[in-house]
């Protein structure tokens, strides 16, 4: 198991946990990354589920509230270092599916209003865009309900879905979902600084690992930064 990248994952979870705003709640408090090296050869598996917690309908009204779970797995290959050199890591797949639930008068259970789940990979099928979305109308299972204060899920009637449509988008692995959640639900405000203190100046620089050059085989424009959907939105005030 690889201390760097667990080291990468694990600062980037406490760091955001100090960066989100008051009265906007991301669970778990702690990590929530779980790593795996044994499930193919020279690879990492990384999973996690996270939760935010009665997030605005929309960032502008303040009376429905939504739950909005993720759950993901992206996996990593290794690439072995040079003499004196640290292992590289190259993003070759990932799933981050997410479920919202509208939030009933008490606050306890949620409907299932939309799911859909955003898939990146870079070895698959050529009819398959490299970066898609599809949407379907599935409960993501087995989370870890002790540290996820989730409402208790319902599915709604007639939310029935066509699942074969693939919806070419840009590069939607975890931390763009978690920013383009935030830009839908929180207040402006609240969204630009998480967006100023905490993507651009932090992981955007600082982590050129998730821009690696050999983040894709394949594409010929090799500007990758491009590729990350904080590109789509102006500068915070």
């Amino acid at each position: 198991m690889s201390n760097r990248l667990a080291n990468i994952y694990n600062t980037f979870w406490t760091d955001l946990q100090v960066s989100i705003p008051r009265g906007n709640e991301i669970f778990p408090k702690d990590s929530p990354f779980r790593f795996d090296d044994t499930l193919l050869p020279d690879c990492i598996v990384v999973y996690s589920k996270i939760l935010f917690k009665r997030c605005n309908f929309r960032s502008s009204s303040g009376r429905r509230k939504i739950d909005i779970l993720i759950d993901t797995k992206e996996t990593f290959r290794i690439l072995k270092g040079k003499k004196n050199s640290p292992d590289q890591y190259k993003f070759i797949k990932s799933t981050v599916k997410v479920n919202y639930l509208e939030l009933k008068d008490d606050g306890k259970e949620g409907e299932l209003i939309e799911s859909l789940h955003y898939d990146c990979d870079t070895e698959q099928s050529i009819t398959h865009p490299i970066f898609h979305c599809q949407i379907d109308d599935s409960l993501i299972a087995n989370y870890p309900s002790s540290e996820l204060p989730l409402a208790e899920p319902t599915l709604g009637e007639g939310l029935k879905r066509f699942k074969n449509v693939r919806i070419p988008t840009a590069n939607m692995d975890l931390l763009s979902v978690m920013l383009s959640i935030m830009a839908d639900h929180y207040t402006e405000d609240d969204f630009c600084k998480v967006l100023d203190n905490h993507y651009r100046t932090k992981w955007c620089k600082n982590l050129p690992f998730f821009i690696h050059q050999q983040f894709l085989d394949g594409i010929k424009h090799r500007d990758n930064q491009s590729l990350r959907s904080h590109h789509w939105y102006v500068l915070g005030r």
